[in-house]
């Protein structure tokens, strides 16, 4: 699993939480980094947690470019603000789950386990 956020504080307590579940978890923190990331090991990788705004590249772009790496990418959008046009246009495009932030602890199992169990 790829975790990828910019704030520090979020990837190391989302990091904590999933790692608990009893994922493997990578972390990047920007969408470019985290392009680089899959490129090199998108058949390891069963689904990307996506911050929706970020430096460097945002959610979208990264989810984007993601899917032209592989077109069954498994997402899940991730943003701490509600589910608005934005945050619904990634999803129309692909992404499979929205989680709201800050995460809590039933909610990102439920969100990651929703993404994993759907056909892509």
């Amino acid at each position: 699993m790829l975790l990828v956020d910019d704030e520090e504080t979020v990837r190391t307590a989302a990091l904590e939480m999933l790692r608990d579940l009893g994922y493997q978890v990578a972390t990047c923190s920007d969408g470019r980094e985290a392009v680089e990331y899959y490129r090199a090991r998108w058949a390891q990788t069963d689904l990307v947690i996506l911050d929706m705004v970020m430096p460097v590249m945002g959610g979208r772009e990264a989810f984007i470019a993601m899917r032209r790496i592989n077109p069954r990418i498994r997402a899940v959008l991730s943003s701490g603000y509600s589910l608005d046009g934005e945050a619904q246009r990634i999803l129309d495009e692909g992404v499979l789950v929205f989680l709201g932030k800050p995460y809590r602890y039933a909610e990102l199992s439920a969100a990651v386990a929703e993404a994993l169990a759907r056909k892509v």
